[in-house]
C-alpha cells in the first residue's frame, strides 16, 4: 500500500481500470478478487494525461475530473530550460535525488490542526459564492462541484 499514487497516462486506461480508480479516489479504498482493502491515511493521487485525441486516449468521465483538485497544464519547457532537463538527465537518475520531507502522520497531524481553525460563516458563503460563479461563467464550460467548496 502507498501514501501516494501516480496514475500515469490516465486517459489511455481501460474503464475497468478507470472504475477501479474511481473507488480508490471516492472511497479511500480498493477490492481486489472480492477482498476490500482500507487505504492507508493520507492518500492522495497525482495523475498525467496524453492530449486528448493523441493515439488510444479517451475522454475521463466528468465523476472523475471531479475528484481531482487542481489540474495544471505544464505546456513545453524553453529552449534553455530543455537544454537543462538533457544535462541533467544525462548527469544524474533525477529519481536519485528526490527526499522524503515528512512522514504520512506528520500530514495527518496537520489536518488535524486545520480542523480545529474557526472559520466564520462569511468564509464559508463567500467560498461557495466563488464556486457558483464558475456555474454561470460565459469562458468556462463545466462549474465546479460542491467537492471544490470542500477542497477549499
Amino acid at each position: 500500500m502507498c501514501n501516494l499514487f501516480l496514475a500515469d497516462e490516465i486517459n489511455r486506461t481501460s474503464p475497468k481500470t478507470q472504475s477501479a480508480l474511481l473507488e480508490v479516489m471516492e472511497e479511500g479504498r480498493t477490492t481486489v478478487d472480492g477482498i476490500t482493502y482500507q487505504l492507508p491515511q493520507p492518500f492522495t493521487v497525482l495523475a498525467t494525461q496524453n492530449l486528448y485525441g493523441s493515439a488510444g486516449t479517451q475522454l475521463l468521465p466528468d465523476s472523475q475530473l471531479d475528484r481531482f483538485m487542481v489540474r495544471l497544464s505544464m505546456g513545453y519547457p524553453s529552449l534553455e530550460d530543455e537544454i537543462e532537463i538533457l544535462k541533467r538527465k544525462s548527469q544524474e537518475n533525477p529519481l536519485d535525488i528526490i527526499r522524503s520531507v515528512c512522514k504520512p502522520q506528520d500530514i495527518i497531524e496537520l489536518q488535524k490542526q486545520v480542523d480545529q481553525v474557526y472559520v466564520d460563516d462569511k468564509i464559508y458563503n463567500y467560498i461557495v459564492r466563488i464556486i457558483h460563479k464558475t456555474r454561470d461563467h460565459e469562458l468556462i464550460q463545466q462549474g465546479a462541484s460542491p467537492r471544490t467548496s470542500i477542497s477549499l
